[in-house]
């Protein structure tokens, strides 16, 4: 499969896996934090998730119908725009101080304005990869039409990736990621809030749908099923993750976590209660301070 895939977009998303083990050692060294967490967490989530990025658009690129400058083009943008925002988080990291939603000196605003450039550029970019793969066939590595059922897992995935800035977008002009007030309340790992309203969640899930239906295609394939019944399938799956997304974002609107932490005695061990269990937060969007 990667014998087709574009060399730029693989060599840039070796280099990201690279970071990411780099932050990830940084980890295993006393630092101070920053927003509560060790510095380097954040740039080693951030290069980890775009060389999972980069090598799936490395794959999937090389199969847009479009003449070769075109492509070219679009390989440099979406290497270009994503190694922009990883120098930017990493310097911050190294300089300990935010990077996102950071308008606390000239510098840091500077930072932050290249960075929101950057993804903008990288939303009309896929904007466009979405809308080339949708309208024209997608090829495989000999050049004729890919298989329909891996086809339609790409297209739905580049479509569900559309809602991705939609959750940045609402981040970046609100300059923070809850609804409700800051929170240093999260689940492990991850660090969504179990506190507020938190748009990460349904980021995150826009984000990464394209590499679960692209697997689930090639499983699908493995399984020898009819095209037709394959195809409902990954268009059923798409259809759910327009609905996760949807719901966790609109959650995330009205200030309630994915999940909610509550007293042990609500909920029998100390731990987290479901989403269900969250109460909505009655403030109105944006009226408190919950920059973070």
């Amino acid at each position: 499969m990667l014998e087709h895939s574009s060399a730029l977009l693989r060599s840039s998303a070796l280099a990201h896996a690279v970071l990411a083990v780099a932050f990830g050692l940084w980890l295993f060294v006393e630092a101070s934090p920053i927003e509560s967490h060790h510095p380097g967490w954040k740039p080693f989530k951030f290069a980890l998730s775009i060389a999972i990025f980069l090598i799936t658009m490395a794959w999937l690129v090389p199969s847009l119908s479009v003449g070769a400058q075109v492509r070219v083009i679009i390989e440099w943008l979406l290497a270009g725009t994503m190694t922009v925002e990883m120098i930017a988080i990493g310097l911050q990291a190294v300089r300990g101080r935010t990077s996102h939603f950071n308008d606390g000196s000239p510098f840091d605003t500077l930072v932050w304005r290249v960075m929101m450039v950057a993804i903008v550029v990288t939303s009309l970019t896929m904007l466009g990869v979405a809308l080339i793969a949708t309208l024209r066939p997608l090829l495989d590595g000999a050049g004729s039409s890919m298989n329909p059922l891996l086809a339609s897992a790409w297209r739905g995935g580049l479509w569900l990736f559309l809602f991705v800035p939609l959750s940045g977008f609402t981040m970046g002009g609100r300059m923070t990621r809850y609804v409700g007030g800051a929170s240093e309340e999260g689940l492990p790992i991850l660090h969504w809030s179990t506190a507020q309203g938190d748009f990460r969640v349904a980021h995150f899930f826009a984000l990464h749908a394209i590499q679960v239906l692209v697997l689930l295609a090639i499983g699908l394939e493995a399984l020898n099923l009819r095209e037709s019944i394959g195809r409902s399938i990954v268009w059923v799956a798409t259809a759910l993750g327009i609905v996760l997304i949807g719901h966790t974002y609109l959650q995330a609107r009205s200030g309630r976590p994915l999940v909610r932490r509550v007293q042990a005695q609500e909920a029998g061990d100390g731990g987290l209660a479901p989403m269900e269990s969250g109460v909505c937060d009655d403030t109105p969007l944006g009226s408190r301070d919950d920059r973070a």
